[in-house]
């Protein structure tokens, strides 16, 4: 069998910010930067892992994964072991070892779904390699929820599928992951966003963690009230009366409940209006920056996922032009996005002025698998 070499690409969250564990949508653009995984098939009992471009993170830069399954996962963030042990355990059968070499382009621990791209990317290679008894398999919607059980479901991790979803699918999509899920890709095409380094260290799946465990528990308030409560439907007005009722009986929590709660509706409303917007015969590029803005005023203001090294750099891409900017992925640090058609170039200088790296990018297509 020839080499050949998957692309997976990561992503940036538009609208819906840690809301997809919630059972709410997002809507989210996979970009152009990503991983590529080339497998060359040897011969040998086991993938021999080259994973340079990922040196200094967790990842390690050489491992040996046995085909056996001798070779478990050593830590909760061991994605492609994680992916192997899944796909196994979906009956992929690997014809025999391969040398496997991991590229990209991609900010890592950045917020940009690095970790998704590489599983989405790694198992896509996977499946080719073993032939059409796994081509199932890489239909987008089950490579995705192959990625997700690898990356979330085995190590108990608590992200969501929207990572793995954009990268397998690609293009700019709408995904709501409430009782009746869906997945909407849609036609506009967006252009303009420069993607831009923060440069600070964070931790990822900690502030994700975090985060998700204090919006789900100022919401578990609510539904202790009214079991019925949709956070897809409920009114503002609706969950003003169920924070009276919370505050009874837990006042001490009144101010940060209805501080999480408010700032959960009012980004599931934003998004709403991001996509009458998007369904205008002509795009309000304005409009859509402005809503950008606002939603990062809720990831700052309520969930404290900005710092103020993202701070001056979102001004600094503001003041160069842009017309919208937030914070992309857990938060924490990492990165951000700026939204500035015909601007790129001034904010591209701006951040470098700053001693940033960035990059205009563009939309992707979704995992994809070629001969190398």
């Amino acid at each position: 069998m020839k080499p050949l070499e998957a692309f997976a690409p990561g992503r940036l969250c538009l609208f819906g910010e840690h809301q997809d564990y919630l059972g709410l949508a997002v809507i989210a653009l996979a970009i152009d930067a990503g991983i590529r995984v080339r497998l060359e098939p040897d011969g040998s009992d086991a993938l021999s892992i080259e994973l340079d471009d990922l040196a200094g993170t967790r990842e390690e830069a050489r491992d040996r994964i046995a085909l056996d399954g001798s070779s478990p996962p050593r830590h909760a963030r061991d994605w492609l072991r994680l992916a192997f042990a899944e796909a196994a355990a979906a009956g992929v059968r690997p014809p025999g070892g391969a040398r496997v070499t991991v590229r990209g382009d991609l900010p890592i621990n950045a917020g940009c779904a690095s970790s998704s791209a590489l599983t989405v990317a790694f198992l896509r290679a996977l499946l080719a390699f073993a032939g059409p008894g796994a081509a199932a398999l890489a239909e987008p919607r089950r490579l995705a929820d192959l990625a997700w059980r690898a990356e979330v479901v085995r190590p108990g991790g608590p992200g969501g599928k929207m990572d793995p979803l954009t990268s397998a699918l690609g293009g700019l999509v709408h995904l709501s992951f409430g009782p009746t899920p869906f997945v909407q890709e849609l036609p506009v095409r967006l252009d303009g966003f420069v993607l831009i380094e923060g440069g600070e260290p964070k931790d990822t799946t900690g502030v994700l963690a975090a985060t998700r465990r204090d919006v789900e528990a100022a919401f578990a308030e609510l539904s202790a009230i009214d079991e019925s409560l949709d956070l897809a439907a409920v009114s503002f007005d609706r969950a003003w009366t169920l924070l009276q009722e919370a505050k009874a009986v837990a006042p001490k929590r009144a101010a940060r409940t209805e501080e999480l709660v408010f700032a959960t509706l009012y980004s599931r409303d934003l998004l709403h209006a991001a996509l009458r917007v998007l369904a205008e015969p002509e795009l309000d590029r304005a409009r859509v920056g402005e809503l950008l803005d606002e939603h990062h005023a809720r990831l700052r203001d309520a969930l404290a996922l900005s710092t103020p090294r993202i701070e001056a750099l979102r001004t600094a891409a503001l003041a160069a032009g842009a017309l919208g900017a937030k914070v992309n992925g857990s938060g924490g640090g990492g990165s951000l996005f700026a939204y500035a058609p015909g601007r790129e170039a001034a904010v591209v200088a701006a951040a470098r002025g700053l001693g940033a790296r960035s990059r205009v990018v563009t939309a992707s297509r979704g995992a994809s698998v070629s001969a190398a």
